[in-house]
């Protein structure tokens, strides 16, 4: 209420928007702007279906200058120049995509349109033809409205999606009254306008992951939509937001993009992933070693030319696998009880690569995990003439029967982000490799620089901090540390996620050398490419149970996927595979 008023509102926009639309000291045509805004939420709330004429005005009327463009931007950390020259475009209604491998300067560049970082002197950054002095500091990037999502999508996992719309509300930047109906209403209204149903009431933690990666992007959506100028001129960030869902996830995640696009807003999507690109993708930015490999425009897209971009060449198609093998036992699994895993045994051959997967929520990853101890797991596993509970299994004592580990959360499990990439690499033979009496971290680094060389790690600089480096790199430096122990078992989940194309086939060819030497490698991932390519078998769950297997020759990341969207939901014999 203003001015004192005790009349009870009976327009029904009030109830959205707590009546700021009877402030008549506005300007007359902000003041109908925010009529039509707030009568369009309304409808929304009714559920009425809103043909949205304003908007696509807006769209048409965007301003013909480019949304964002970067000019000569460099970076410069110590003597490595992670970024030299760069020059980037993004136009009002377009989808533009940043390709590049590990290390090529994306993340450098998110960050300095982030302002995070602070560029060389001697480049230009332009929002709207506006020339920004950089850094940009956190109120700027959202005055000129950009929003950026990024891979871990900033949510708290205990607040509802409502919460989560409020945010600007519950810390206190926007009014002074929380109402959880009212944020109810508008979280419900915003996610309407993208054909979304989710219950605002429901905290996030219980949503699926591609439900958690659209309530992030429609609530930067709503953050902009809340601009004088809505979503025109706006620029939305995505920072690969499909890593962790499934393939089939990803088409209705780029459904809700497009649609944003197409009210006037610039979008930058990056990815590692050719096939999205050649999906949705306008124009295509692609990074090499921090200089701007090429742009591509739609009508020239295809994958060997952007693949050819990436890596600088013409990209060979590696083979794995060799022809038939005898199989020579060598890891037992008897499963009893595993997570959401049930009731299974199986073998992995010496020198085999066995893949597991299924649908989300099937138990294959749970597999892995407590093959390693680090989940609870009733059974055993056997590798050679060894045999060990997985009710007493412990990380420590699975590698003491020679099982390594590298999980999907490099940055939560896999490594530790404080330490550099001499300590994470020789952390499990730090006796072998220096003098504890005589501790010189000279030495070390001087010891694992062979080791990180083996799986070309970029830069070769053992005392930078493993957090410095992309995701592929700091994936090198964590398989360096478990290849040096030889391990005769080595446990994958999601192996390449997150990683460009040029470092998965680096990675590949990593793995091939190690069950060349007579190791066995067991893989759960839900990238069926990945498994047809490297895998001798594929193992296929199903509800919590082994239902399903595929083998060479018919092997292919069709056949597995038919395998999991068709496998029955009663689980096959107990007996080694």
């Amino acid at each position: 209420m203003r001015g004192g008023s005790q009349r009870q509102s009976q327009h029904p926009a009030d109830d959205l928007v707590g009546c700021q639309c009877r402030d008549r000291r506005r300007p007359r045509q902000q003041r109908q702007r925010l009529r039509q805004r707030l009568h369009r939420r309304v409808l929304q709330a009714l559920g009425c279906r809103v043909i949205d004429t304003a908007r696509t005005d807006e769209a048409a009327a965007a301003p013909l200058h480019p949304v964002l463009s970067l000019q000569g931007i460099s970076k410069t950390f110590g003597r490595t120049k992670v970024l030299d020259g760069v020059d980037l475009e993004v136009r009002p209604g377009e989808v533009h995509c940043l390709l590049g491998h590990n290390g090529s300067g994306k993340s450098t560049l998110i960050k300095i349109i982030g302002g995070i970082h602070s560029p060389d002197p001697g480049g230009t950054m332009t929002v709207n033809g506006q020339v920004c002095e950089t850094p940009v500091s956190g109120r700027q990037i959202h005055d000129l409205g950009i929003r950026f999502v990024h891979q871990s999508l900033g949510l708290i996992p205990s607040l509802t999606v409502a919460e989560h719309f409020a945010q600007d509300q519950l810390d206190g930047a926007v009014g002074w009254y929380y109402s959880p109906a009212r944020a109810a209403v508008r979280a419900r209204a915003a996610l309407a306008a993208f054909d979304v149903k989710i219950d605002p009431d429901l905290p996030v933690e219980k949503l699926p992951a591609v439900d958690r990666a659209i309530v992030a992007i429609v609530r930067a959506v709503a953050s902009l939509e809340r601009r004088p100028e809505g979503l025109a001129g706006s620029l939305l960030v995505l920072d690969e937001p499909t890593s962790f869902l499934p393939r089939r996830e990803v088409e209705r995640l780029f459904e809700t993009t497009q649609r944003i696009a197409r009210q006037g807003a610039g979008v930058i999507l990056i990815t590692h992933d050719t096939d999205e690109v050649l999906s949705i993708a306008d124009r295509v930015t692609v990074l090499r070693d921090g200089k701007v490999a090429g742009v591509v425009k739609r009508d020239e897209l295809d994958r060997d030319r952007l693949v050819q971009l990436i890596v600088g060449h013409q990209l060979a198609a590696a083979d794995f696998q060799t022809g038939p093998k005898a199989f020579v036992p060598h890891v037992d699994v008897q499963i009893e009880n595993a997570g959401l895993a049930q009731r299974m045994r199986f073998n992995v051959g010496r020198g085999e690569i066995v893949g597991l997967t299924g649908l989300i929520g099937s138990g294959y990853a749970d597999v892995v995990h407590a093959l390693f101890g680090s989940r609870q797991g009733s059974g055993r596993l056997t590798v050679g003439d060894r045999t060990a509970a997985l009710e007493s299994l412990t990380p420590g004592r699975a590698i003491d029967l020679g099982v390594a580990f590298i999980p999907s959360d490099r940055a939560g499990a896999g490594a530790a982000m404080e330490l550099t990439l001499a300590e994470n690499a020789a952390v499990l033979s730090l006796k072998s490799l220096v003098n504890p009496l005589f501790f010189s971290a000279g030495a070390l680094e001087r010891a694992v620089t062979p080791r990180l060389k083996d799986v070309s790690v970029r830069p070769l600089a053992p005392a930078f901090e493993i957090s410095r480096l992309s995701g592929g790199n700091q994936q090198k430096v964590v398989l360096a540390k478990w290849l040096a122990m030889k391990p005769a078992l080595l446990l994958l989940d999601e192996p390449t996620q997150g990683i460009d194309i040029g470092a998965r086939e680096q990675i590949f060819a990593l793995l091939h050398q190690l069950v060349a030497g007579g190791s066995s490698i067991l893989c759960a991932s839900t990238d069926h490419d990945q498994l047809a390519k490297i895998c001798d078998r594929v193992l296929i769950l199903n509800k919590g149970h082994l239902v399903a297997e595929l083998a060479r020759p018919n092997l292919s990341a069709s056949t597995i996927g038919e395998a999991v969207l068709s496998a029955p939901a009663t689980s096959k014999p107990e007996k080694p595979a």
